[in-house]
């Protein structure tokens, strides 16, 4: 543990990443956040993008939540400072959208996914503490594309109520195929509100494709029920015009196949790119085949998923998973809702 500051308030704490590609990496933080109110402990799980850490609430008895923060990638620090503070700048814009795109969900009548209780700002010890190959980064930089002065160590932090839950990957080999099908049925449900297009006050519409679904953004409680996490990759459609986000968000292996013609005239991609993820977990589920150990974002970053490799899923059900991985977009379940109607006879309700 480092320290840094002569109250708890400053303390600056080096916490690590458990398992994974990125095991043993630390990441510098603040140990009391917002002014002591948050007490962070540990790293609860972490992603591409993000990095979700388990804290206490102490001005509400040590309730347990969880703070989620930015992960930046080191290669975003390989060049020159204005790219830098580029690629700062732009995953505060993501991070910032994922909060409205929680409430907005929250506001749809979805309980599957996290409870945002507070969003706040607070100093990011990483900018302050290292030096990158440019130099050291400075507490506010001049970000000249964009001819605005930009703040770089306070850090954007959104707080969420404690998940009590492993990701599903984890849970898989000791499920039942029904109890797997029920958490997919439920997934499905929230997809089906997500794609669902809604007015808003000011008169435009939105629908929104979830883009990332995986195993390891859906928790499932001893009680299997599931939560889905992580919208950082979400693409809001607004008035029907898709807003374009970060690459980085996709998973290759789970993606659909046409993502690769995402914003090229070619796009087909809408909410059933969701579905197809939605049939890539199922493949998952009943294979025990890793799909992102197949894909290579270079040479093949969406490969095919035989259903033939289904083994004893026949019948069906076989079929139901087929579909969902059509490579063709117009041979795929039209929507979430007709998925879930496919998905009834099989579980008998």
């Amino acid at each position: 543990m480092a320290t840094g500051g002569v109250d708890d308030a400053a303390r600056v704490v080096s916490l690590s990443f458990k398992g994974g590609s990125e095991k043993g990496k630390v990441v510098q933080i603040k140990q009391a956040l917002k002014g002591g109110r948050y007490a962070v402990d540990d790293v609860y799980a972490y992603g591409g993008m993000g990095i979700i850490y388990g804290a206490r609430d102490t001005r509400i008895f040590d309730n347990e939540v969880l703070i989620k923060g930015i992960k930046y990638q080191a290669s975003e620090f390989a060049y020159d400072r204005q790219k830098a503070l580029y690629n700062i700048y732009q995953l505060r814009q993501m991070f910032k959208r994922e909060r409205r795109i929680i409430c907005d969900l929250r506001n749809r009548g979805i309980n599957n996914i996290p409870h945002v209780n507070d969003f706040f700002y607070d100093q990011n010890p990483e900018f302050a503490l290292k030096t990158y190959p440019f130099g050291a980064l400075q507490a506010e930089e001049d970000f000249k594309f964009l001819g605005i002065r930009m703040d770089v160590y306070r850090e954007p932090y959104l707080v969420m109520e404690r998940i009590y839950g492993v990701p599903f990957v984890e849970r898989m080999k000791r499920l039942s195929k029904r109890a797997i099908l029920t958490i997919v049925r439920d997934v499905l449900v929230v997809l089906s509100k997500m794609h669902e297009r809604k007015t808003r006050p000011d008169g435009s519409t939105l629908e929104m494709i979830y883009l990332d679904l995986k195993p390891e953004n859906i928790l499932v409680d001893p009680c299997n029920r599931m939560t889905l996490i992580d919208f950082g990759g979400t693409m809001p459609v607004v008035n029907g015009t898709k807003r374009k986000e970060q690459r980085g968000a996709l998973t290759h292996g789970y993606a659909a196949p046409e993502l690769g013609t995402l914003f090229s005239s070619k796009d087909q991609v809408d909410g059933r790119a969701d579905l197809y993820s939605a049939g890539a977990v199922l493949w998952r589920a009943f294979t025990g085949k890793d799909p992102t150990r197949l894909a290579d974002p270079t040479t093949n970053p969406f490969p095919v998923l035989s259903p033939d490799e289904l083994g004893d899923v026949k019948g069906p059900l076989k079929d139901f998973i087929a579909k969902a991985l059509h490579r063709d977009v117009g041979q795929r379940w039209s929507s979430a809702r007709e998925m879930i109607g496919g998905l009834s006879p099989i579980l008998g309700c």
